[in-house]
């Protein structure tokens, strides 16, 4: 997927907006990660940690997906991007949240590609 980034709203915004978007509905490649529903209620960028604040959607909703590939799909969409080393996410405004009975919301994450390596299904 392609997008044009004219300046209009921050890059995070623009990449999380594109990622809640999810892959081309004709895709048989890709699948989406984050359900389409979620909101994105805010984001922010404070001393190189993106705060990301999502609606109960993001937990409710959540996509059969491995729960690691939900978040870190966040987590390194945003640390890609230059100004970007870590990531909070919340849910409401709260980080008080374990997502999936094994991440803590409470934490920065930073980006982790090693998942990637050896996955076989």
């Amino acid at each position: 997927m392609e997008a044009q980034y004219d300046g209009s709203m921050s890059l995070e915004k623009m990449v999380m907006l594109m990622l809640i978007q999810g892959p081309d509905e004709n895709s048989r490649t890709y699948y989406p990660v984050i359900s389409p529903n979620v909101k994105l209620l805010n984001i922010t960028l404070r001393e190189n940690v993106c705060y990301v604040n999502f609606d109960s959607a993001f937990i409710d909703e959540a996509p059969a997906v491995k729960d690691y590939i939900a978040l870190y799909s966040v987590v390194n969409t945003l640390t890609s991007l230059p100004e970007v080393d870590q990531v909070q996410i919340l849910v409401n405004g709260s980080s008080d949240i374990v997502f999936r009975d094994n991440y803590s919301l409470a934490e920065k994450y930073a980006g982790d590609l090693s998942y990637l390596e050896g996955e076989e299904e």
